[in-house]
């Protein structure tokens, strides 16, 4: 049987995008961090310490290394909120095995960012009012069919949320199938991909955010970074909040694998899935217009971006009890398969495109 105080050693992962980052990537944190202090978005010191050595700055500015220096603030921002709202209200928060609880204030959040007006409409509640003011910020970066997006984008994150909370509560976890169907929200980055052609300045227009393609790309990258947190995040998680709602959990506790043998199935999948990435993003880049192509460039920053952010993260190093994470990359995928995962949530990724 497998006991949670296992360790786990974080294989170098194989990533073929190229990384980059914004210049400006530290005055970015440090704007984060001092709205996160006036927000008051933290639940003591300890957590505001935590939150304010996340390094939110840095994954901002690799997800967009050419990205609006002024979107990019915004942004980086509501990376804060989002690492914030985490740890206070979800996995390892006061209503984290509450669903009924964390529905009531997540209720409140989707209205105050459909609708900002009036002030302090639910209360006192910081991460609602710091929500708020993410909501008017984004009204001078992006235009009112973007803001909208990424309401409905947020509302699909905190039902996950919730979905989530439920599992806890009764002390089950999702086979693999329904764990990766709710997973490409609970991540927050569908909430997160919403926003990607803001950051370059421009507007993707519905009819490419919505092709068949463009929604599997970025189910694809909310995949992968996902599986790559649960990757790099499994010993902090383990050491701080036993949550076993990771893909390494689903495996072991529904797969019966070892901690082992889980990590290298988990493995296998993220490299199947980009292998899958990688030729559709490329297949759909072949005729993308230059929107299109941005948007594409910002789910690439994500996929890269990620693994160079939380390999240096506090987000993911327990510095009580640290965990060596490879600071180099696999010059080949582990697993070499193009056929479709044989997962009914996900196996249409492969049926989309002309590879």
């Amino acid at each position: 049987m497998t006991t949670y105080d296992e360790m786990i050693e974080v294989p170098p992962a194989w990533c073929p995008i190229p990384g980059g980052i914004h210049p400006r990537w530290q005055a970015l944190h440090t704007d984060a961090v001092g709205w996160m202090t006036r927000q008051k978005i933290y639940r003591d010191e300890d957590h505001r310490s935590r939150n304010a050595a996340s390094g939110a700055g840095e994954l901002a500015a690799r997800v967009a290394s050419d990205g609006t220096e002024d979107a990019l603030r915004v942004y980086t921002r509501f990376l804060m909120w989002l690492f914030s709202f985490d740890d206070a209200y979800c996995s390892e928060g006061a209503f984290g095995r509450r669903p009924e609880d964390l529905v009531m204030v997540t209720g409140q959040m989707l209205r105050v960012a459909e609708t900002p007006f009036p002030d302090r409409m639910f209360g006192g509640d910081p991460w609602i009012a710091a929500l708020r003011d993410i909501r008017l910020s984004l009204e001078r970066v992006a235009s009112p069919a973007q803001v909208s997006r990424w309401v409905m984008a947020l509302r699909m994150y905190l039902f996950a949320q919730s979905w989530e909370a439920s599992h806890r509560s009764r002390g089950t976890i999702p086979d693999l199938n329904d764990y990766l169907a709710m997973r490409i929200f609970s991540g927050s980055l569908g909430v997160c991909a919403s926003l990607l052609d803001v950051l370059h300045g421009c507007e993707l227009q519905a009819a490419d955010l919505h092709r068949p393609e463009v929604l599997a790309l970025t189910e694809m990258m909310s995949i992968l970074v996902c599986v790559d947190n649960d990757i790099m995040s499994y010993h902090k998680e383990m050491s701080r909040s036993g949550d076993p709602q990771r893909i390494l959990d689903v495996l072991m506790r529904r797969e019966g694998l070892t901690l082992t043998g889980a990590l290298e199935a988990t493995v296998s999948l993220r490299d199947r899935i980009l292998l899958r990435y990688l030729a559709l993003r490329d297949d759909v880049t072949a005729t993308a217009g230059p929107a299109l192509s941005l948007y594409l460039k910002g789910l690439d920053g994500w996929i890269r971006g990620n693994l160079d952010w939380g390999r240096a993260s506090a987000r993911y190093l327990h510095p009580e009890d640290p965990v060596a994470l490879p600071t180099d990359f696999a010059d080949e995928p582990r697993e070499s398969s193009r056929d479709p995962l044989p997962i009914a949530s996900v196996a249409w990724w492969w049926a989309v495109g002309t590879r």
